[in-house]
């Protein structure tokens, strides 16, 4: 039976990789780590309110039956669970995540209004609601309405 002798500056090199190893492993990890401020995640999920979604379809209820309006609300609020899950889906297709260390402000008020926008569009077309100028009224009336909050957590004033 051979008996395997290692050198103790063998086992100092083989350490050390292992040291450098674990170190780029821990800030790979800690670099794809959500950056996002406590408040922003609440806001992604509570995004959609029933008073606020009502009050803008009111402003179109020549152009949207008042007899949808609590429908579109209830399946509206109901998206605000799928916001954070998107927000992660889309933040990845960018070159940078704004999502990640370093938190770009910003940008991600920018992304929250992407995946915002496209859940609205989605929940519109399920009520075969098209016309284009009655959509982007309405959903600027209801990211407006939260822009206030959006930006006092993001520090953007």
């Amino acid at each position: 039976m051979k008996i395997l002798k290692i050198h103790r500056s063998q086992m100092i090199k083989g350490g050390f990789w292992i040291a450098a190893f674990s170190l780029i492993v821990t800030f790979q990890d800690l670099s794809a780590y959500d950056a996002s401020p406590k408040c922003f995640k609440e806001i992604q999920t509570d995004f959609f309110q029933e008073t606020t979604i009502t009050t803008a379809l009111s402003f179109h209820r020549h152009r949207i039956y008042q007899s949808q309006w609590f429908r579109i609300s209830r399946d509206l609020v109901k998206t605000n669970k799928r916001i954070p899950d998107l927000m992660e889906k889309y933040a990845k297709r960018l070159p940078r995540n704004p999502l990640e260390q370093p938190f770009q402000y910003e940008a991600a008020e920018k992304l929250l209004y992407s995946v915002t926008w496209d859940l609205f569009i989605e929940v519109m077309d399920s009520y075969y609601i098209k016309n284009q100028y009655t959509l982007q009224r309405v959903f600027s009336y209801i990211f407006n309405q939260e822009s206030g909050r959006i930006r006092a957590c993001l520090e953007l004033d």
